[in-house]
């Protein structure tokens, strides 16, 4: 793997490729020069001079990145699609040059087939994917027809090329000539609904995605990522956005004679649907909108997650099965929806043989279409359902809390330089734990009184590995906030009623045994807490500790706590160990907080 020195270039170079990539519309690097002491040709005029890569040389100059792969300081890895490729993609696309498709469109063909390094086929085939500049995965796989051949495909499965010329060196990294197009996931959820789905019929959600844009959502679910500059500085901080949208289909409408929009309103809000109501706008001032325009708004609002579930992460929860012989029929889960205040239940119903997954079972429930299901946005993904699926509030159901998963913590993950795409919930536990600063997450009201450093952030996210593999999506949040440090979060909505609060949390025996004896200034983690400013209580997790070895071990926080209200609620903690100021080795390692409904 060829190496660069100069790292501060190679930082500046990604800001500007981020730039690019999210809208700059000339070449950085136009009037930039590119000779180096090796004398050989960057990787843009490589393939200027290669006869077989003329139509992607021409989508390199109109994107505006001819030159920034001239820019002999940065390495670059460039998946080169033949002159017969490209007009084969053309073709598929219905257009006859890059013009047609755009600039924004050309700049993402261009990120999609470069990769930021330099590689070698052993590095390539060492790898089950690769990071490209638009931040996706390309997936590598071997040919099974054509031996030592690579394969790449794209994240959602759309396209898969066959590399055919490899390691063609290049000053600053290496090409490899492709046999197709590879096609770059820009499309936003709105985009996939629009689209049709699987199916690729536009009509296929026609009354759906017309009742979005009616109603305001199709902005929001078009948008990819929020940029922000912090206050009194340069830095910029960008946000991704994510989504799950439950699609409904024109044939579902069409069983309860939904036939149109104004039809899905009268349905929604009967014979008011034209009166007048008033509302509060997000900026406090009163406003007024018709009964049938909120309710739609609502209903849709109820359709999205506003987190990225694929089918396995969506239905994990109410499947979480080694083998069958573990298979135990129903169970369910809940979810939260973009409609503050409102839940959406998922429950399995069969046998391993015959699964099924039904939302809101007591209600009017709809079932996932699984073949529908799964498909990929680049903001989140859409399922579809099979039936039109109105609001309803479900019965109290057992719900585990992950300080993790949230669409923030998520997205600071992936973007930190130490996490990525595989780090955030990793599938199974991993070889060395990874531990990224998440304190900037906006999730978390928090002040650190001083803690003595160790080896974590004030709050961590950490994945984790087989010691402690009962983890919860196998990963944890750590709490380093100093003596009398505290922090408060918003909980899941629960439905109202009475639950037993259970915590799991994390135990290492090397260096928390301290904490566990109540030894070196340690009252075993002593915390007080309470939910929304009361049901005040205290808990010295470690201190329950009977085993002594690592482990994800259970304590309950309350043994019964009422909340009369379904939604969410604040939850804080203090941290009244005096340890935590002194010992580097203090940490809370909080895995997740599970509610456990009683019922009488």
């Amino acid at each position: 793997m060829k190496k660069f020195s100069n790292q501060i270039m190679k930082k500046l170079l990604w800001v500007v490729g981020i730039a690019v990539a999210i809208g700059a519309c000339d070449d950085p690097y136009e009037d930039s020069t590119y000779l180096n002491e090796e004398n050989k040709d960057p990787l843009g005029m490589l393939m200027a001079k290669d006869s077989l890569a003329t139509e992607w040389v021409e989508i390199l100059r109109y994107s505006g990145m001819f030159s920034a792969l001239n820019y002999a300081m940065d390495p670059f890895t460039a998946f080169v699609p033949t002159n017969e490729a490209v007009e084969a993609y053309y073709a598929q696309k219905g257009v006859s040059s890059i013009e047609e498709l755009g600039k924004d469109f050309a700049r993402s063909l261009v990120l999609m087939h470069t990769v930021s390094d330099s590689l070698k086929v052993d590095d390539i085939i060492a790898k089950s994917y690769l990071p490209n500049l638009m931040d996706e995965r390309l997936l590598i796989g071997i040919d099974t027809l054509n031996a030592g051949e690579i394969t790449l495909s794209d994240q959602a499965a759309t396209s898969m090329v066959n590399v055919v010329e490899k390691e063609i060196p290049a000053y600053n990294g290496y090409a490899y000539r492709i046999n197709k197009v590879l096609n770059p996931l820009v499309e936003t959820v709105y985009d996939r609904i629009a689209q049709g789905g699987v199916s690729g019929d536009p009509n296929r959600y026609s009354i759906f995605a017309a009742a979005l844009e009616e109603a305001g959502l199709k902005e929001q679910l078009s948008v990819v990522a929020d940029t922000s500059r912090l206050q009194n500085s340069v830095t910029v901080i960008i946000s991704r956005r994510y989504y799950t949208a439950l699609a409904v289909s024109d044939e579902a409408f069409q069983k309860v004679n939904i036939t149109s929009v104004s039809d899905l309103k009268r349905a929604l809000a009967g014979d008011d649907v034209d009166k007048m109501v008033t509302i509060i706008n997000p900026d406090g001032t009163e406003g007024t909108v018709t009964l049938g325009a909120l309710m739609l708004e609502s209903y849709l609002s109820y359709h999205v997650f506003s987190n990225s579930y694929d089918w396995n992460s969506l239905i994990s929860p109410v499947s979480a099965v080694n083998d069958a012989s573990e298979f135990t029929g129903d169970s369910t889960c809940l979810y939260d929806t973009y409609l503050i205040g409102a839940i959406m239940q998922l429950s399995r119903k069969g046998n391993v043989s015959n699964v099924q997954y039904v939302l809101n079972e007591q209600g009017t429930p709809a079932y996932l279409v699984a073949e529908r299901s799964n498909v990929m946005a680049k903001n989140g993904y859409v399922h579809e359902i099979d039936a039109w699926l109105p609001i309803w509030n479900p019965e109290q159901t057992a719900v585990t809390w992950d300080f993790a998963a949230s669409a923030s913590v998520k997205s600071i993950v992936e973007a930190d330089p130490d996490g990525g795409l595989d780090v955030y919930q990793p599938k199974e536990p991993v070889s060395s734990e990874d531990i990224i600063n998440i304190a900037g997450n906006g999730d978390f009201l928090y002040e650190n009184t001083g803690v003595t450093p160790g080896k974590y952030f004030s709050i961590s996210y950490v994945t984790c590995t087989k010691q402690w593999a009962d983890a919860y999506n196998h990963d944890r949040v750590n709490f380093n906030l100093g003596y009398m440090g505290y922090i408060s979060m918003e909980t899941p909505t629960l439905v109202r009623g009475k639950y037993r609060v259970e915590l799991d949390f994390l135990y290492n025996s090397l260096t928390q045994q301290f904490m566990k004896n109540m030894t070196n200034g340690s009252n075993g983690g002593l915390i007080k807490m309470t939910f929304d400013d009361a049901h005040e209580q205290m808990a010295s997790p470690y201190t329950t500790i009977a085993e002594t070895k690592n482990g994800v071990y259970s304590t309950v926080l309350y043994d019964e706590i009422e909340f009369e209200e379904t939604g969410k609620h604040t939850f804080k903690f203090v941290i009244m160990d005096p340890a935590a100021a002194t010992n580097k080795n203090f940490t809370l390692q909080f895995d997740c907080i599970r509610f456990i409904p009683i019922t009488e």
